[in-house]
């Protein structure tokens, strides 16, 4: 299953994209119509006021990608709410997808076998 991360680089963000993300990760509990709804104002808002946000980072790493959406998430307006609390919220949790193509189950069998054939010889 391949997901359409672009989303999380400044600039690239798309409502239709978020929307349709939100359906792979229910943990995150966005998927009510309420939620929804307000996803994606929160996406049009961030996409129509772009001189409300931080400036663009060159986001070439992760870590700066989230130090990003960390800045979005701190924005607070008048009332004293966050500005876009459902928006940041996918974008964290896209954030704690694990970048690696290895199979980690695979790997921690084979460590614990590897671990457990170590024990028998001591």
């Amino acid at each position: 299953m391949t997901f359409d991360l672009e989303i999380l680089l400044p600039g690239k963000l798309k409502p239709d994209t978020a929307l349709s993300l939100t359906k792979h990760f229910p943990q995150l509990h966005i998927f009510d119509s309420e939620s929804h709804d307000k996803l994606r104002d929160e996406c049009m808002d961030c996409i129509l006021s772009p001189s409300d946000l931080p400036k663009h980072m060159e986001c070439t790493t992760g870590g700066q990608v989230g130090r990003y959406w960390w800045e979005v998430g701190k924005i607070v307006p008048f009332k004293g709410e966050p500005r876009f609390p459902i928006l940041t919220k996918l974008m964290r949790g896209l954030l704690t997808i694990p970048a690696s193509n290895d199979d980690s189950t695979l790997f921690t069998k084979s460590f614990l076998y590897n671990i457990s054939s170590h024990d028998d010889e001591v």
